[in-house]
């Protein structure tokens, strides 16, 4: 599983029995969704006030709130190996979120650029480099029960 910001973040919540990838590649992921959306907001100059009527309104559709999507909450219960790449630069996602992001998920690895953003950190070669090792056959530390090394 191979997601970015709110995609990757969104990977948190939708494991299900059925639904249990091998392994993960998270890209700047955020922990908490209300914070993801005032980032949002602030990317497209939608006032902060504005939260309340917006949260109130997707409640309605979905019965949840965003304060019921706070990762912090499941990722010590994970138990599948993670590749957390983010960003020193990140502007949208603090890089500080990545990596708290990556200590809570056990066994999960951190792996830090500096300067490529939120967004260009996508296709750089050395991103590309580091999740293909990570997705190889036989990557051992990236296999479920795999000893610790």
């Amino acid at each position: 599983m191979i997601g970015h910001s709110m995609g990757a973040s969104a990977t948190v919540f939708a494991q299900e029995e059925q639904w249990r990838p091998e392994r993960f590649v998270l890209i700047a992921p955020f922990l908490v969704a209300a914070e993801g959306v005032f980032k949002q907001f602030d990317s497209v100059g939608i006032a902060h006030k504005v939260f309340v009527p917006f949260e109130a309104y997707v409640h309605s559709l979905a019965g949840e709130r965003f304060a019921d999507y706070d990762a912090s909450l499941r990722l010590p219960l994970f138990d599948r190996p993670a590749l957390i790449i983010h960003d020193r630069r990140d502007r949208e996602i603090p890089w500080e979120k990545g990596a708290r992001f990556a200590k809570l998920w056990p066994g999960a690895r951190l792996f830090t650029t500096d300067g490529l953003g939120h967004n260009r950190l996508i296709d750089h070669p050395s991103v590309i480099d580091e999740v293909m090792k990570f997705l190889a056959p036989d990557n051992q530390s990236a296999t479920p029960d795999a000893p610790e090394r």
